[in-house]
């Protein structure tokens, strides 16, 4: 879930393992987490271009107040590289779409996408395990209306192409009964129950903080597909609301207020 006011959901960490193998990540506030090892770093914002093996996603991970969870290993593979291109309604290529992946299982594999089309459309998305993945793209106010399918094998490429149109940003206002602003945790689901906010491209997070960063008062996902969503939100006093939404071709803004019991 995400915070309000926050766009990693309260803890994000990026670390490199030692000359063993070994990682460990201190100072966690308790909660729910998930961790990723192999693939794109962050420093391909930078324009470093070498991959690991493989990213591979562990999810579901609880972290408890005074304990220490051990044993979040994983054995690594070798890497296929996903390519492909995207493009609008008319046929024309789409520059500067960011490109999200999840796994066989539903898992993001990156919340920051660092991956982005060039200005002929193309992209290459390196250090995939060999696996099935769903493939997605979103840039500039327009979406893939449906995920692409791809299917990885080690030391290969895999070839995707994409559509994408007009989508919806959806506006969440978050408040008590009496409309005070409430500090809380939010999660908007698709129709299949993946999480759809706190998913990011470098250019979103740039445009963000550079119009005075992430409010306390709302959330802003997408853009996003037409279709059906939910949003469930809990505060930290234990309040909490579940909403159903609908999101049509035709909007491009919808504005949801939440109000916490």
């Amino acid at each position: 879930p995400i915070r309000n006011g926050s766009f990693t959901g309260g803890n994000y960490a990026e670390i490199q393992t030692d000359d063993d193998g070994h990682y460990e990540l201190l100072w966690l506030r308790p909660g729910q987490y998930s961790v990723a090892a192999g693939g794109v770093s962050m420093m391909a914002m930078f324009g470093a271009s070498g991959t690991g093996p493989g990213r591979q996603v562990r999810t579901g991970l609880k972290v408890r107040e005074g304990q220490l969870l051990a044993g979040v290993d994983f054995r690594l593979e070798e890497p296929g590289t996903l390519q492909g291109t995207v493009l609008d309604l008319g046929g024309r290529p789409v520059a500067e779409a960011a490109i999200f992946l999840r796994d066989g299982d539903g898992n993001s594999l990156d919340r920051f996408s660092f991956i982005a089309t060039d200005a002929a459309g193309r992209f290459s998305y390196p250090g995939l395990t060999p696996g099935d993945y769903l493939v997605s793209a979103r840039g500039a106010g327009l979406v893939s209306t449906e995920g692409a399918s791809a299917r990885v094998r080690a030391g290969q490429q895999a070839d995707v192409q994409l559509t994408v149109d007009a989508g919806t940003v959806l506006v969440v206002t978050l408040s008590d009964k009496q409309g005070n602003p409430v500090e809380c945790s939010v999660e908007v689901l698709d129709s299949e129950g993946h999480q759809v906010n706190g998913m990011w491209s470098m250019s979103e997070l740039m445009a963000a903080f550079s119009t005075g960063g992430f409010s306390s008062l709302e959330q802003k996902v997408g853009p996003l597909p037409p279709g059906k969503y939910r949003v469930l939100a809990t505060s930290t006093t234990g309040l909490s609301a579940n909403k159903p939404v609908t999101l049509r071709s035709s909007m491009a803004t919808r504005k949801l207020n939440l109000r916490l019991d």
